[in-house]
């Protein structure tokens, strides 16, 4: 299929606020019912009201139709939000009737009710597919034999003892290996140093050179982690992850690091350690899992965790031994697989009064398993205030319920505590009849803070005159948005007194002037001769080029065009002969008569 935009014609349709705005409604999932039948793109972008967007055509020639009322130039946000959907592939083609279907003879089943289906089928067809399934594949037959194994239910105590004997072996033999390690100069530097004569960042380079010394040294353990990880002992893969974890409590400096370029050694050791484990816990989520495993994995992380909790700081050597539980967030967000182990998590966190910041989103991974509203909205309410990330999913949550007055309480909440992080999705998502004050005053931010006209555009109608004045003015050390400003509101008389306060160079100074070329030719006029008198006075390609630009503009003041030409002469034969304002005046297409000779 081809595709009616590429990133580049989307990009080129748009002016650039229009596109980063685009960005951030796709960005937020505003775009809705993207459908392709044959001929066209359809969809519905939910905005200040939900907006109807056609696209079709090819790149060469594309068609895009929006139901907003946008008219300032190129195409608007929406045709944005729903390009850039396409080229994600987020569409529905239904000019495929057999999408994601299974042919039957003269019968269609659609794998959107494969779990309907799974349900009745009989248990004996089952079992003979998972035995053909299993004869061809020796990696599912090794996980199968070790979930068969842990079914079996050997004692807890004794596989819990076990793997706290190997968390201690595991944590004596990397703690030995990682003070072993040397940081010499030839270990740390890249050929790069010594080609280029030292010169260049050697800091950056020696923190590069000390990451990889670190992670060769962890590799082998980490390794063979992976490798209980991938055979569902996840009791014994966790119990190396913890060996080394707590190897760095001990550490406190490398065996060899003559120029002193480790800083801090047990915190870059951490550092390298928790990127490793992000990618270590994701193998976690194509393994299947039973559920002995995963409650003696837990129950091994937090006794480990409160074993050090309980320790007096004066008793632990090297780094300071603090367990953080947020770096095991991706390790228990991939053990909560169905609602009986996430009934078990739940009790424990709560047994162990963990129920904090840095497990909230393994409690929210819980509720959904558990299909509990209540207990996701509590606890994201619990902790919105310490963690942002938690204010767009909970707000759509609430929309999700229907639950406008909630969504607005928590909205308020959220962007009193982080403006920053919220407005752009706040501005999406809110419409004045809402909460026409709340609307306002997130517009006005978005408008002071992101210097993108459109917001302005989109409160304008909803501000009172002093409420105008104050946010236009309170972007006044931006000339060029300052005046946007005021051109929407049609205040030339302001435009102009600015204008006339710029008495120096400026560039850009163009862009100032030229709402009001219309409004005030002759004194429009004045103004910009001045300046290229006392701009040629400093010589340079740069000023020849804004001196051209402004030359040029002054063609466009209406009644002043004799004037304009006659100063084009006058700057070119200019003496002393300044032959690259004379290129610059060619380049702007304002020196190629006779005249000019």
């Amino acid at each position: 299929m081809q595709l009616p935009i590429t990133h580049h014609s989307l990009e080129g349709m748009a002016s650039p606020e229009s596109f980063a705005r685009g960005e951030d409604y796709y960005h937020y999932d505003s775009v809705e019912n993207l459908v392709f039948d044959g001929q066209q793109f359809t969809a519905k972008v939910r905005g200040t009201y939900p907006y109807q967007v056609e696209i079709s055509g090819s790149p060469a020639d594309t068609y895009t139709h929006c139901s907003c009322p946008y008219d300032w130039g190129g195409i608007c946000k929406h045709i944005v939000a729903v390009g850039l959907a396409i080229l994600d592939g987020k569409f529905k083609d239904e000019s495929d009737e057999y999408e994601n279907t299974v042919e039957l003879g003269s019968e269609s089943v659609s794998l959107k009710n494969f779990s309907a289906l799974f349900d009745r089928t009989e248990d004996i067809t089952k079992l003979s597919f998972l035995q053909q399934l299993l004869s061809q594949n020796i990696p599912l037959k090794t996980q199968f034999v070790k979930y068969v194994a842990a079914q079996k239910q050997r004692p807890v105590e004794s596989l819990f003892d076990d793997q706290v004997l190997q968390i201690e072996r595991v944590k004596e033999e990397v703690s030995v290996l990682l003070e072993s390690l040397t940081f010499d100069e030839e270990d740390l530097f890249s050929s790069n140093y010594y080609e280029n004569g030292g010169y260049y960042d050697e800091w950056s380079d020696a923190e590069k050179g000390a990451e990889k010394i670190i992670r060769e040294g962890l590799a082998s353990h980490i390794k063979q982690a992976k490798y209980y990880f991938q055979q569902g002992e996840l009791a014994r893969g966790l119990s190396i992850v913890l060996g080394i974890y707590e190897s760095v409590f001990l550490i406190t400096s490398p065996s060899s690091d003559p120029l002193d370029m480790v800083e801090d050694y047990p915190l870059q050791i951490k550092e390298v350690l928790n990127e490793q484990l992000t990618t270590l816990f994701q193998t976690l989520t194509r393994t299947v899992k039973a559920e002995l495993e995963m409650e003696t994995a837990v129950d091994l992380l937090f006794s480990r965790y409160q074993y050090y909790e309980a320790k007096p700081a004066s008793s632990l050597e090297g780094a300071e031994g603090i367990y953080y539980l947020k770096d095991f967030e991706a390790f228990l967000l991939a053990v909560v697989t169905d609602p009986s182990i996430a009934r078990f998590l739940l009790q424990r966190l709560r047994e162990e009064d963990l129920l904090d910041v840095d497990t909230v989103h393994v409690v929210l991974r819980i509720a959904e398993q558990l299909q509990d509203d209540k207990l996701w909205i509590k606890t994201a309410l619990e902790f919105l205030d310490f963690d942002n990330t938690l204010a767009q999913p909970l707000l759509e949550k609430y929309t999700q319920l229907g639950k406008t007055e909630d969504f607005l309480q928590t909205a308020r909440r959220a962007f009193q505590q982080f403006p920053d992080q919220i407005a752009n999705y706040l501005a999406i998502k809110l419409n004045p009849e809402l909460s026409t004050d709340f609307y306002k005053k997130v517009y006005s931010y978005l408008v002071e803070h992101s210097e993108q006209i459109e917001y302005y555009q989109s409160v304008q109608a909803y501000l009172r005159e002093s409420e105008k004045d104050k946010l236009i003015q309170s972007v006044k050390a931006n000339d060029v948005y300052y005046v946007q400003l005021l051109t929407l509101e049609e205040r030339y008389e302001d435009i102009l007194r600015h204008v006339q306060s710029r008495t120096g160079i400026d560039y850009g100074f163009e862009k100032l002037v030229e709402p009001i070329l219309s409004v005030y030719p002759a004194r429009c006029f004045v103004m910009l001769e001045k300046k290229c008198w006392k701009a040629i006075e400093l010589r340079g390609r740069s000023i020849y080029r804004m001196i051209a630009r402004w030359l040029q503009l002054m063609h466009q003041i209406p009644g002043h065009r004799d004037e304009a030409e006659a100063l084009v002469i006058q700057f070119y034969h200019h003496k002393p002969n300044l032959p690259a304002l004379r290129d610059e005046m060619r380049k702007a297409g304002i020196a190629g008569s006779a005249n000019y000779r």
